[in-house]
């Protein structure tokens, strides 16, 4: 799950557009990029009361080009890539890694966009979330599912005839 910023830093540092990154627990309901039109160059959901550990999700990010959010993925990047080969991977070290980075950045005067949990990744599957993400129970019947099963059931048959 971590490696995942690593490339992240690599795809923003070569694109103009916004790039988006969410889990592949997550499903697209609705148009980001008409959601994230007033976002800033960084953009990460944030649970304001949760500890550090849960504080920054590393569900969903949304980044823009610019010196800052190259900046703040290549530290973040660095973080992990010490960490993980070092022996030191512990569970929610992409959301601490994330933690430290964005209070690190923030201090240094970087605008990093809080974006809201309930509409960016949305664990309670309301109605009005962009994006849905499931974290327990995948194979549970929930709204998650059984809008995945829909979507599916939409898409076009792959393969090779």
């Amino acid at each position: 799950a971590c490696a995942r910023f690593v490339r992240l830093y690599q795809i923003v540092r070569e694109t103009e557009n916004r790039v988006v990154m969410l889990d592949a627990d997550s499903l697209v309901r609705a148009d980001l990029g008409a959601a994230l039109t007033g976002a800033g160059d960084i953009g990460l959901v944030r649970a304001a009361h949760e500890p550090p550990w849960h504080c920054y999700l590393g569900g969903f990010g949304a980044f823009r080009k610019s010196a800052a959010s190259v900046r703040f993925l290549r530290e973040l990047g660095a973080l992990l890539a010490v960490n993980l080969p070092g022996g030191r991977a512990r569970r929610y070290l992409d959301q601490l890694a994330l933690y430290i980075c964005a209070r690190r950045a923030e201090s240094q005067g970087v605008c990093i966009d809080h974006l809201p949990i309930g509409k960016f990744c949305d664990t309670l599957f309301t109605e009005d979330a962009l994006v849905w993400s499931v974290t327990q129970n995948k194979d549970a019947d929930s709204p998650f599912a059984r809008y995945k099963r829909e979507v599916l059931a939409r898409a076009p048959a792959s393969g090779v005839p």
